[in-house]
Order: C-alpha cells, then sequence, then structure tokens
C-alpha cells in the first residue's frame, strides 16, 4: 500500500515516481534562487534552508491534519477486509518516505553550497523524524475518522492546515516576532518539532531538551487521542462513508 500511494501520486506520468525526488529537488532550487540570489526582506545567511526545512516538515503535517485517508481509499475500507490502521499507517509512510528524500537532497544541495553541519546535531535527526512521525500517525488517525463522521470536520481542517503554516516559525524566527505572534506560535504544537529540526540542520545546534522533551509529549498525547478516537468508530467507518 506504501508502494501504491507513491505511485499513484503520479500515475500516467512518464518518469513516475521520479517525481518523488525532482518535486523536493525543483522546490529547493527555487526557494535557494529567491533567497540566496534575490535581495528579499530577509538577509540572514541560508535564509532559504531554514525555509526549506520549515516547509517539507509542514507540507506533511498539513496533508496528516485534512484527514483525507479514508476517503481515498473508500474502495478499499468498503470492499476488502484489513485492518483500518493499515491504511492510515500506509499513507503516513508513504509521506515520511517523500520528506526523508526531501530532507536527504536538502542536506546535500546545502552541503554543496557551503553550509556546515554539525555531525553531533544530526545524530538527534532520527529521532526528530520518529517523534514527527508518532505526531502525524496520531493526526492522520484522529482527522480521518473524524472527517468520516462529520464532513464539516474535514473543511474545518483544510482551513486549519493552511493556517498552521503560517503560524509555525516557517517564515519567521521566533526570536524576531512580535509578542503576540509569539505567543501563538509557542501554543502551535507544529512550532516544537519544526524548531528541533531548525536547531539541527540550519542553526547545527543538539536540540533543547526541553524543545524535545515537549515534542515527545505533544507526539504521544495526540497519538494516544488518536488512536482512542479511531477504535471508537473503526467498526463503523464502511457504514458512515
Amino acid at each position: 500500500m506504501v508502494e501504491r500511494n507513491l505511485k499513484g501520486r503520479y500515475r500516467n506520468s512518464a518518469i513516475g515516481i521520479v517525481w518523488n525526488i525532482l518535486m523536493p529537488v525543483l522546490l529547493i532550487l527555487a526557494v535557494w534562487l529567491v533567497f540566496s540570489q534575490v535581495k528579499t526582506y530577509h538577509s540572514e545567511a541560508d535564509f532559504w534552508l531554514y525555509l526549506s526545512v520549515g516547509m517539507f516538515a509542514m507540507t506533511t503535517c498539513s496533508s496528516c491534519l485534512r484527514g483525507r485517508v479514508f476517503f481515498t481509499n473508500a474502495s478499499y475500507v468498503k470492499k476488502i477486509a484489513i485492518p483500518r490502521w493499515v491504511e492510515v499507517l500506509s499513507d503516513v509512510l508513504a509521506q515520511f518516505v517523500t520528506l526523508i528524500i526531501s530532507f536527504v537532497l536538502l542536506i546535500i544541495i546545502a552541503a554543496i553550497s557551503g553550509h556546515v553541519f554539525d555531525v553531533t546535531a544530526v545524530l538527534f535527526l532520527p529521532l526528530a523524524f520518529i517523534l514527527l512521525f508518532v505526531m502525524c500517525l496520531g493526526c492522520s488517525f484522529l482527522f480521518s475518522t473524524l472527517n468520516v463522521v462529520s464532513n464539516d470536520i474535514g473543511h474545518i481542517m483544510s482551513i486549519i492546515s493552511r493556517i498552521a503554516v503560517w503560524l509555525t516559525p516557517v517564515f519567521f524566527f521566533m526570536s524576531e516576532t512580535s509578542e503576540l505572534l509569539r505567543t501563538v506560535a509557542t501554543c502551535n504544537p507544529f512550532t516544537y518539532f519544526v524548531e528541533v529540526l531548525h536547531q539541527i540542520i540550519y542553526w547545527g545546534e543538539i536540540p533543547d531538551l526541553a524543545y524535545l522533551g515537549l515534542a515527545a509529549l505533544i507526539a504521544f498525547v495526540f497519538f494516544a487521542f488518536g488512536w482512542v478516537v479511531f477504535s471508537r468508530y473503526e467498526k463503523n467507518l464502511a457504514e458512515m462513508l
């Protein structure tokens, strides 16, 4: 199912699954062109890298927030007797395959451009991805289920997923924001996952233990809550679709 999800995005395309590599490369190059070759509002060195880290992470998070797994796989839910959690897991795994490919390419391009990475900090990258994966899996269980229970949830989460990108430190630095935006970003659960990735890749620092701890707590709370809600409605998903 993971393979089907990866290939299905670009079905009938001449190069097929190669788009999973080509798309992040093109996006990285576009961001690099704008934020390194053109005079922009921000003069911070390698701001394109900071922006790319946040964009790739939040693209995956936003997709999980929209909760479209059971609608996308409606035929499987209605006709095939497989555990429903497999569908959610395979969808999130497929997204993370693309995410990891994107980050590998991002690190390679950044290294070629002269960005210096801290080897010790990079060792924390797998932990950061695991926490982000648990968070996204919990969100997908929660909102994919609620979206079937009430279509209004899907419309609401579609809006929230877009707003969340702007309220997460993707386009701004936490240290340079107004008090209001800093407070809102601090209350945003995705901030801690994105900031941990920024600390590792952009700042070249070992992640702050407080941020790591909060990210772990948020991830497992979302996963636990998502699993409880999913378990409550799992048997009735086919009838409700």
